[in-house]
């Protein structure tokens, strides 16, 4: 895997009406393809809900990509390269297309996993105490992203109240990651 340089990219495209669209490494340009993995902070910050985005451009030359329109869609994008005797494809994650994409002979297109939906003001109904591993999986479940466990590093420690002041859903967990001595992200399959 290190010193292979032959990965394609391949995606299904899921717009708002829950039609899909195979795009297939024919499409994609060549260059202006780009992912990001990071907090949009400089050095290595801790306590922060990881993002990752996606840049992509894709081929319209032919005018077939021309009636659709990406913004809302979701991009489950994936590489592949060919082993002996299979492809093998790689899950890269799923992203929401939160802009409106650029037309022409090319469209591009940024999208983000579902760190997004935490960019929302903070409201609980937990009742307080409570353990960092219920505001996380109160949290998840008020923003719609799906999470592996409640059970991590300081998962048990108590909160004892509610925090003063208007906070979002990503600052809160990002606080939770922080007291958990880590960072929070979204998985490739999706899950916090």
């Amino acid at each position: 895997m290190k010193t292979r340089t032959d990965f394609r990219p391949e995606a299904t495209v899921t717009f708002s009406d829950n039609s899909t669209l195979e795009l297939s490494p024919a499409k994609f340009t060549i260059q202006n393809n780009g992912y990001t993995d990071g907090a949009g902070a400089n050095g290595l910050p801790l306590g922060v809900l990881i993002g990752r985005t996606i840049s992509i451009e894709l081929s319209n030359l032919d005018g077939s990509l021309s009636e659709y329109d990406f913004f809302g869609a979701e991009i489950a994008l994936r590489l592949r390269f060919q082993l002996s005797a299979s492809v093998e494809k790689v899950n890269v994650g799923t992203f929401t297309v939160l802009k409106p994409q650029t037309g022409g002979e090319t469209i591009t297109i940024t999208a983000t996993d579902a760190s997004w939906r935490t960019d929302k003001t903070y409201t609980t109904n937990t009742t307080f105490p409570a353990t960092l591993g219920t505001l996380l999986s109160d949290a998840c479940d008020s923003c719609g992203i799906p999470y592996q466990s409640q059970t991590f590093k300081n998962s048990s420690f108590i909160v004892d109240a509610l925090p003063e002041g208007d906070y979002t859903f990503r600052q809160i967990i990002g606080y939770i990651a922080g007291i958990a001595c880590g960072n929070a992200r979204i998985n490739r399959q999706g899950y916090m």
